[in-house]
């Protein structure tokens, strides 16, 4: 029967690990490193995609709260060139006239700085009307 080593015991044993299980947990351990190297580049990149399409939503909202408050007569078709943070956009506008009191926006954002994404987005304009005036009672 085997008895339990004491400490002294423990410390004189040469039975170490081997050549072959340390270079498996190496390999189990480069792969692992290498998962996580991979992940973390994947969430930069979606990261500064997001960053981007947030840009571009600002860029058409800035220029649909200006074509709002010109109002629906100067509503046209064009472009401008609208900064946000660090980076400009070129949007482009199409007004489409469905009846007589819509105009149908819509918006292509095109980033400036080379990158080759484009987002589109719509909204509407509508004509101010004036209310009837009430009825005048006897």
């Amino acid at each position: 029967m085997d008895r339990p080593m004491n400490f002294r015991e423990k410390l004189a044993d040469n039975s170490g690990l081997g050549l072959i299980e340390v270079l498996v947990s190496m390999i189990i351990l480069s792969v692992g490193m290498m998962a996580i190297a991979g992940i973390s580049l994947q969430v930069g990149t979606q990261n500064k995609l997001s960053t981007s399409q947030t840009d571009q939503a600002l860029a058409a909202q800035q220029v649909m709260e200006s074509l709002q408050r010109v109002g629906y007569a100067a509503t046209t078709n064009g472009s401008d060139t609208v900064s946000v943070g660090n980076r400009q956009y070129l949007v482009t506008r199409a007004v489409s006239t469905p009846n007589n009191r819509v105009k149908l926006v819509q918006l292509t954002v095109t980033s400036m700085n080379g990158q080759a994404s484009t987002r589109v987005f719509t909204g509407r304009i509508y004509q101010n009307r004036q209310l009837p005036a009430a009825p005048v009672s006897p």
